[in-house]
């Protein structure tokens, strides 16, 4: 394998050191979808081109090395050759280019994902962790498995200037974060929201109750608390501790 660290910058092998470990984290928790999803990280200093995994890797085999730079256009410029995801250039160009203050994008297929965005409702304030994104997911609709590339005026649109995830309907989901550990943050919290939402409903259909919704200034007054969280200067104080688990358990993520 060609020596990708000697040709990249030190910043840009950072981030492809931690999009490594989103992936090595996901596949922990059992977020992937065999080899069919993706995550992007904006190669920070080349803002016009981002990182994102080859197609044909499983999330547990991606590595820091395998990672391929590319833009909006499709674009190998290290000469790779590795395959990409026309769908995953698209929707991650998509929200790139529009949101220059987001830094990554990760994109499921998860059941609870996937069965929110299949249902006529949307992700409900009714836990905290929910409440974290009351105001803050945008909803967009299946436009099929093509990648007619006027879809990404729509997914911009639809997540909006302020969205930081996107419910793809009958699709999956969407998080986009200002940095690659916010956003693996993002996600876990937007795939439990999902799981507990659906949990939840099943438990009130079974009990013949609803749900307690809370109010809507205690929503807006979390997803408030929420974004100073993730303006924090130590916004990503926990991401050390996540790095130790892999690696003393899978450190292959830093090749």
């Amino acid at each position: 394998m060609t020596d990708i660290r000697s040709r990249v910058s030190e910043a840009e092998w950072e981030a492809r050191v931690n999009l490594a470990a989103v992936f090595r984290l996901a596949a922990k928790h059992d977020l992937s979808d065999l080899a069919l999803t993706h995550f992007s990280a904006r190669v920070p200093d080349e803002p016009d081109r981002f990182l994102l995994n080859p197609y044909g890797l499983m999330f547990e085999e991606i590595t820091a090395s395998s990672l391929v730079k590319t833009d909006r256009e499709g674009n190998d410029p290290l000469e790779t050759g590795s395959p990409l995801n026309a769908v995953g250039i698209m929707l991650h160009s998509a929200v790139l280019d529009a949101r220059p203050d987001v830094a990554c994008t990760a994109h499921t297929h998860t059941v609870p994902g996937m069965a929110l965005a299949s249902l006529d409702t949307e992700l409900l304030p009714i836990s905290q962790t929910a409440m974290a994104f009351h105001g803050r997911v945008g909803y967009h609709d299946w436009e099929s498995a093509e990648t007619e590339l006027d879809e990404r005026e729509r997914i911009a649109r639809d997540l909006g200037p302020d969205g930081r995830a996107l419910v793809l309907k009958n699709h999956g989901l969407l998080a986009a974060g200002p940095s690659i550990p916010m956003t693996w943050v993002l996600l876990f919290e937007l795939e439990r929201a999902c799981a507990s939402q659906l949990d939840a409903m099943a438990a009130a259909h079974a009990a013949g109750t609803g749900l307690d919704m809370p109010s809507a200034s205690i929503c807006v007054k979390t997803a408030r608390q929420f974004d100073e969280f993730l303006a924090a200067p130590a916004r990503d104080n926990d991401w050390p501790a996540y790095l130790e688990i892999l690696d003393r358990e899978d450190p292959g993520y830093r090749e």
